[in-house]
């Protein structure tokens, strides 16, 4: 089981903190998923899940105004999934800003965009096209500008797996090799190694539940490529005086040493 951290709960800063690629894409979401609530949401009104009263909130508030705790008490609600598909469009734009911004929308990060079905033919290709980069220049920002608040990387790469995405581009060698910051980046795959695989070969979270994706994650792990690239980037941090914590340098030297047998193979 992965990594849990104490979670707090930021409300969306005034100024932005985010990078300008990000500011752009949340902006074209909000354009390009503008649609309007013509008819009620189907969501259970029951005590546990959403209140008459922020019902009408989510109805008649305009959705970049809709707070975290709105937005929480939808993803969180019992809903048609065959009215789902439209309803999801309206709050995808607030959804990906929170998202962004690392705000805790659902009980496990993972799960923020379970109820999208990306691998619905309900959605269209530019659609899909734009997540594909929102997905991309998201992971990239994790790697390289990740807040206390967030969680790992690998939590991340579940959530677009568990919304229907298609994920190879997030395993890029150009992203973690070329775009990501070598350091950092080499510092969250340790990460993932360390916190979200079982004896550092097989890829394991609680949430995963797509056999398909923990296979690509473990052979990406496990991928010859990945320790060639990031060996000389180990090897320089554990030679240099960088300034890492005990507890990530003896990962570090761990991690050195699988990569160097997978190199020598």
């Amino acid at each position: 089981m992965g990594k849990k951290k104490a979670k707090t709960r930021p409300e969306i800063p005034k100024e932005p903190d985010l990078s300008p690629a990000m500011q752009a894409l949340l902006e074209e979401a909000y354009t390009l998923f503008k649609c309007e609530l013509h008819f009620p949401l189907t969501l259970c009104t029951c005590p546990v899940c959403l209140s008459e009263e922020n019902l009408r909130a989510l109805q008649t508030i305009p959705v970049r105004e809709l707070s975290e705790a709105l937005i929480y008490e939808y993803l969180n609600a019992v809903v048609n999934k065959s009215d789902d598909d439209y309803q999801i469009r309206h709050f995808l734009p607030r959804i990906l800003e929170m998202i962004a911004h690392y705000i805790e929308i659902r009980v496990d990060d993972s799960l923020n965009l379970d109820r999208c079905h990306f691998e619905s033919d309900s959605w269209k290709p530019q659609e899909l096209d734009f997540m594909r980069r929102f997905s991309r220049q998201f992971i990239l920002d994790t790697i390289n500008f990740r807040p206390s608040q967030a969680d790992g990387v690998a939590v991340y790469l579940v959530m677009f797996d568990l919304a229907g995405l298609e994920t190879s581009h997030l395993l890029d060698k150009s992203l973690w090799l070329e775009e990501a910051d070598p350091i950092k980046a080499l510092l969250a795959l340790d990460e993932i190694y360390y916190y979200y695989t079982k004896d550092y070969a097989r890829f394991n979270y609680i949430f995963s539940d797509n056999p398909a994706f923990n296979q690509q994650m473990t052979d990406w792990l496990n991928s010859r490529e990945l320790a060639q690239g990031f060996f000389p980037i180990l090897e320089n941090v554990l030679l240099s005086e960088e300034e890492i914590t005990t507890t990530e340098d003896c990962r570090l030297e761990q991690l050195y040493q699988i990569f160097e047998s997978r190199i020598e193979v």
